[in-house]
Parts: structure tokens; sequence; C-alpha cells
């Protein structure tokens, strides 16, 4: 059986990319490479919150580290909701079964590959259950689906033999319901489908020519300061391009670049979250405690449970490639301008859109959102 240490071996290591790169990389492939020239950066000092977390994650590896009392209760906690899923899946908890821990998973396209270690797979027959803990707050739910379908990839290409998969990413610090967190289940057909979809974006990626495409994940783009792309789009709508600025990041010595990467990740993370998840509460509590600012209501919002689901019925329907493949999580309307772009509006577009979300749409709790109010 080939190892991934074997698939990660065969390319260089300049051109893998990591499985939390792929949302941003299937909007704008050609960022890829462009990011390339600044991974040299030097790095800030880890926060203590991402030292935290390799505690909690070397405790569920099974190791003797110094972990508080909250640290180790957490690791309690994530390891028991495995154990919850398990028995909701197959019948037995986590010990009983084959269970293999801290697991590196690559996948392969052309010249460029995609590869991450998972936390935990739990083998069950031909069946598996990939877990990644989080010890932090949640992320994008695109950066979640990614993150899976790079997983199922890599996980199909180490064992063939897999026929389904359910793939699950525990946060460590969350009380589950009864019947434990959710999963998303891979069939064979669902199998294939991800090992498509990562292997187009991986395709793309490694193209000379692959195009810059501005988004909304140029604001996290490591590359932003040098893409002209963004420049442009920023100027497109009204923004201000400022030469003067540039010039200053890009003759800032290391020593310095650090420190100030450091300050803003310490304000935005720490001072700044906390700015804002304290004005929630307090305007939970009383609506008028916070002048000038207000909450959103609570409301629902209807999303699409299985991606990739999805993006197979939009192949067999022939929207083109690139087209589906444009983003990693799709809100509704864009499937509906899929299908009308196809078939035009109407009656027919509407009959298609129906089929399309069959048994795939499901009701959720929309985050409040903190807002200036209007004078």
């Amino acid at each position: 059986m080939k190892e991934a240490k074997d698939i990660v071996d065969s390319l260089r290591r300049e051109m893998w990319i990591t499985a939390s790169q792929l949302p941003r990389i299937a909007v704008c492939p050609g960022s890829w490479r462009l990011c390339k020239k600044v991974e040299n950066w030097p790095k800030p000092e880890e926060p203590e919150e991402t030292k935290r977390g390799k505690r909690i994650h070397a405790l569920l590896e099974g190791k003797e580290v110094k972990a508080s009392l909250e640290e180790q209760a957490e690791a309690e906690n994530a390891w028991h909701s495995v154990s919850v899923l398990t028995t909701r899946l197959w019948g037995k908890p986590v010990a009983d079964l084959d269970y293999r821990r801290e697991v590196m998973l690559a996948f392969d396209a052309g010249d460029v590959g995609v590869t991450g270690r998972f936390d935990l797979l739990v083998f069950n027959g031909d069946e598996v259950l990939l877990v990644d803990f989080k010890s932090g707050k949640p992320v994008e739910e695109e950066k979640e689906n990614a993150q899976i379908l790079a997983g199922v990839a890599g996980l199909i290409r180490l064992y063939p033999q897999i026929k389904q998969v359910y793939a699950s990413i525990i946060y460590t610090w969350k009380k589950y319901p009864a019947e434990g967190p959710d999963y998303v289940f891979f069939g064979t057909e669902e199998i294939q489908e991800a090992v498509r979809f990562v292997a187009h974006i991986l395709k793309q990626a490694s193209a000379k020519d692959a195009p810059l495409v501005p988004s909304k994940h140029c604001a996290y783009c490591p590359a932003n300061v040098y893409c002209e792309a963004t420049q442009k789009a920023i100027a497109k709508f009204g923004g201000e391009v400022k030469p003067d600025v540039k010039e200053y990041v890009q003759a800032l010595p290391p020593d310095r670049l650090s420190e100030l990467l450091l300050a803003w990740e310490e304000w935005v993370k720490k001072v700044g979250n906390a700015l804002v998840e304290e004005a929630k509460r307090r305007l939970r509590e009383d609506p008028e405690s916070v002048p000038g600012w207000k909450l959103t209501k609570p409301t629902t919002v209807r999303k699409i449970s299985v991606p990739i689901l999805l993006y197979k019925r939009l192949r067999d329907l022939g929207i083109p490639t690139q087209e589906i493949f444009a983003h990693v999580s799709y809100p509704l309307w864009a499937v509906r301008h899929l299908i009308e772009k196809k078939f035009g509006p109407g009656e027919e577009a509407k009959k298609k859109l129906e089929e399309v979300l069959s048994g795939i749409i499901e009701e959720q709790p929309r985050a409040q959102v903190l807002r200036r109010v209007k004078q």
C-alpha cells in the first residue's frame, strides 16, 4: 500500500497546497503561485491560543504533557464526543474499534498536491470515520467543507478499499446534544465526486497562466499587497490604492515586519473580538445598552447540507465545470443563477432547481450580527 509520505516525496515540496488554502484557490487559482513569493516572511511568535490547542491535541494523541485541568477536560470531552458518534454509527465506542491517531493524508493531481494531517481515523470494515479536532472558535463553513473534501480524497488514495466515509469536525470545548456531533456522509458516488473536485482545483492552480480572481478571500491572502488584480478591484469599488503604503510594507526589515504582524494579530483576535462579543452580550440583555449599535434579529437560513451532491447534480444538467467550481460552498441564489443561466428564467428552470435541491436543504440558525444604528 502506498503511504502518504511516498506521495509527498514524489513531488517537490514547494508544489504542495494545504487543505485550508483550497477555498481561496478554488476561486482564485493564480493566488497559489503568487503566495509562494511571500511564504518565507518571518512568522510571529505563536499566540497562547495556538499553544493551548497544541497541548489539547497532544492529550488527544495520548501523550503526556503539562496541561491545565480545563485543557484536560476539553480533551476528555472531545474523546467522549467521538465515542458517542461511533456508537451512533456502528453501535460501539471508539475504544472497541480500530483507530489511528495523527494520520497524514495526501492527494496529488499532476504537478500539484494537497496534504493535511488528520487527528483521527476510525475504521469499521470498509467504512471509516475521519475526525479533525479543533480547540478554537468555529471556522467558516466553506473551510470545513474544503478540509473534509481534501481529507476524503487523500483517504481514498491511501485506502482504496474504503466504500463509505463519515467525516466530522469536532470542537473540543463544545457540549454536543445526546446524538453527538454532526457528520458528512460520503458513499461511493460522493467519494468519486470529492476526488474529481479536489483534482480539478489542483490542476487549475498548477497552470502557469492560472488567473487571479478578486474575491472575499483577498482580505486574508498573504500576497494581496503584491496582487494587481486585488488593487484594481479596490479601485473599481471606490477604494483608494496607496502605493506609499505598499512601498512601506515591502521595505520593512524582517524583525519589524514580525513585530507588526504580532501586534495586528493580538489586536484583531483578542481586543477586537472581545469588544464585539461583549457588545453582543449586552445587547441581548438590553437592546439600548450600547448606544449607536444594535443586533440583527435572530433568524434561520436555508442552507445546502451536502455540497458534493450539489456539484454532481449541476454537472448532470450540463453546467460547465469551471462555473460549478467557482465556489466551495453555495448560497441558494447562486444555484438559482447557474440554472437560470443555463435554461433561462421560467418553469423549466424552476423545476430543475427543485430537483437539484431535493433532499439536500436544511434550516440553520443565522448568527446575529452587530450593526451601526443609522442616524
